[in-house]
């Protein structure tokens, strides 16, 4: 069987039809990071982006500095670069674990730097 490349891999996970399948993998929001993807590259930033986010979001969580809804007292409030982000830790949790196996599935490593994130080829 011929190995797949990565753009291959990244067209994989852009098909609706194949969702089910990442569901099962523990890749849970492809649509959010490919929807406005066209290429490997916009993948690979908006795969950053999405990280930074929400290592944000579990930093600040950590410190204490978040509010409480008032409708809901499992989700919080947090303010990421200005705008209102509602969240629940354990799906932030779970995002950041499904981001870094959609970044295994396509062949990259995930690694911290101070500051952000860097993705490296495999």
């Amino acid at each position: 069987m011929k190995k797949l490349t990565k753009t291959q891999l990244f067209n994989q996970l852009k098909d609706r039809s194949n969702r089910n399948s990442f569901i099962k993998m523990g890749i849970v929001n492809t649509i959010k990071i490919t929807k406005y993807a066209d290429t490997l590259n916009d993948f690979k930033s908006g795969l950053i982006h999405e990280l930074d986010r929400l290592k944000h979001i579990k930093e600040l969580d950590n410190k204490g500095c978040f509010e409480l809804s008032a409708d809901d007292s499992n989700r919080r409030i947090i303010y990421y670069l200005g705008e209102k982000q509602y969240y629940r830790m354990s799906t932030v949790l779970h995002q950041i674990k499904s981001l870094y196996l959609m970044a295994n599935y396509v062949g990259y490593n995930i690694l911290p730097r101070i500051g952000g994130h860097d993705i490296i080829a495999k």
